[in-house]
């Protein structure tokens, strides 16, 4: 039987579900190992989260066989398919059933945040024009850019040489899109290399440098970079600017939300601290 390191009320947290969270907060954080101040904030989440799941059966908030099934079939689907899944667990002490079982508990104690953020959470018309004038020197747009590509793999024979001979091939006529689907080692390629928009930093500083340095619907010249050569189109660009209220006004509830939800679970959990009784080991 695992050894229970705290309670709440008469729910058990063992160390077995401390050292999954350790596991995982190693595996997150790609670390070695766990100090004892991080240990001890894993054992505090885990004491958050039960107070929660207790309080969802104060509140009467039940989880579905539905929503455990909807959970459990995106985990399939991340791992490519329930068999998948089982072969995984094969070698562990944990079954798919376990799984389930974890995830209702966890999805208990969601439902209670929820609950609580639905019950308190206001933010009016003037909430959000406060924080835009508050912020408005924060308001802006990044600069972004969009460009086509042909990318021949450092891999290929030949690579700038190959490079060289397409973006020849492209200065007598041919159509870059064609070109693109033809020769690209990019996915891009298949839809005739559009990147789409994407912001400054995102890429690699020669890509971007090539990039800026074109006018719109100018070819560059083959580019180096660790992936190979790349032959770039631009076809847009949208320099940085200061968003209205109305532009900046989904980002600003957005945030506000977010912000405010944590705020309220805060403060539940405060509650909870006092509501119910907390023992550890």
């Amino acid at each position: 039987m695992a050894e229970a390191v705290a309670w709440v009320e008469n729910r058990e947290i063992t160390r077995d579900d401390l050292d999954r969270m350790e596991q995982a907060f190693k595996q997150q954080n790609k670390k070695e190992s766990v100090t004892e101040e991080e240990r001890n904030m894993l054992l505090e989440n885990l004491i958050e989260n039960s107070l929660l799941q207790e309080e969802s059966i104060h509140r009467n908030l039940s989880v579905t066989d539905e929503m455990v099934e909807r959970q459990m079939e995106q985990l399939y689907a991340q791992y490519g398919g329930k068999e998948k899944v089982v072969e995984m667990l094969a070698d562990s002490d944990v079954t798919v059933d376990t799984i389930a079982e974890n995830m209702r508990r966890d999805m208990s104690g969601q439902l209670t945040a929820e609950d609580e953020v639905q019950q308190k959470l206001s933010l009016t018309e003037d909430d959000l024009h406060a924080f835009y004038e508050q912020n408005k020197e924060r308001m802006k747009s990044g600069e972004a850019l969009r460009a086509q590509h042909i990318l021949i793999s450092s891999d290929t024979e030949r690579p700038r040489e190959t490079a060289e001979e397409i973006h020849g091939k492209i200065d007598a006529g041919a159509s870059f899109d064609e070109m693109a689907q033809e020769h690209s080692d990019c996915p891009s390629g298949k839809k005739g290399g559009d990147l789409e928009w994407f912001g400054t930093g995102q890429m690699v500083p020669a890509f971007e440098k090539a990039v800026l340095d074109l006018s719109i619907g100018e070819v560059s010249a083959p580019v180096e970079t660790p992936f190979g050569y790349h032959i770039i189109k631009k076809t847009d660009h949208r320099p940085s600017k200061d968003l209205s209220f109305e532009e900046a006004k989904d980002q600003i509830k957005e945030f506000l939300t977010r912000q405010k939800s944590q705020e309220i679970i805060a403060e539940l959990i405060k509650e909870l601290r006092k509501k119910y009784t907390v023992t550890y080991a």
